[in-house]
């Protein structure tokens, strides 16, 4: 219990101090690009934020093949009570994160408006997708060197497709698949929507330019949100069945 508060500890430290970081190098942003990276590296930050799931998962491993066999409880009742806590927690980790970061930046509405909400939703959903990702990662391989290694090509894999590199209409024909399945494409566009949409500036290269160039034009922030929740919920669904079916 005691090394669980201090790893709880830190983990808040460690999201104040991102958030000066990042604030305090993007201070009062006006420039586009720069509004958008900061959403890019937030969504990324919060996301990576999670993977101590895989040391907790393969710390618990042994007991849970124990418990399970004696018929104590099923995969459906261990994940939900993980991923609970987890949540518990990050509501109180991405809201920190998000009140220092959203004032400083400059970003759109201020920290008291509706922009500042659906962004925080956008962090937590994050957080949530993190750990879930993680949970899944651990279930499928067979010990914790395996699995940080399969987390961080996937995760680039999701990062690489979510369009702030390559925009989603420029990806070659042969991986437009892979922007549809990325749930950083629909966390990236939803914070991106949020923040540019309707907005021009007098040489008609503001927001609304920058969504044609990354191809976001199309949508509304609630679609790409929708379609991130899916996602999200994916990634839970895969926790469990790979809990359920791959056993070491």
């Amino acid at each position: 219990l005691k090394n669980t508060k201090s790893q709880q500890f830190i983990a808040l430290v460690r999201n104040i101090v991102v958030g000066l970081w990042y604030g305090i190098v993007y201070w009062q942003q006006t420039n586009y690009h720069s509004l958008a990276s900061v959403t890019y590296f937030s969504q990324q930050f919060i996301t990576m934020s999670n993977l101590q799931a895989i040391p907790q998962m393969f710390a618990e491993r042994a007991l849970f093949y124990r418990e399970r066999a004696a018929g104590f409880y099923s995969e459906a009742p261990y994940l939900l009570a993980r991923c609970a806590v987890n949540a518990a927690l990050q509501v109180v980790f991405a809201l920190v994160y998000s009140v220092l970061v959203y004032p400083m930046v400059g970003l759109r509405g201020g920290l008291f408006s509706e922009y500042f909400v659906f962004f925080y939703l956008i962090m937590f959903g994050l957080s949530l997708a993190g750990y879930a990702f993680s949970n899944f990662i651990a279930a499928i391989t067979p010990n914790q060197q395996s699995a940080l290694n399969l987390y961080s090509s996937f995760f680039q894999f999701f990062m690489f497709f979510c369009g702030y590199s390559i925009p989603v209409h420029q990806a070659p024909l042969g991986w437009r698949w892979a922007t549809q399945i990325s749930f950083a494409r629909w966390s990236f566009e939803s914070l991106v929507l949020n923040q540019f949409a309707g907005e021009t500036d007098d040489d008609g290269a503001g927001g609304t330019y920058w969504l044609g160039y990354w191809g976001f034009d199309r949508a509304t922030k609630w679609y790409a949100y929708f379609m991130f929740i899916l996602c999200v919920a994916a990634f839970h669904l895969l926790a469990l069945l790979m809990m359920k079916f791959v056993s070491f």
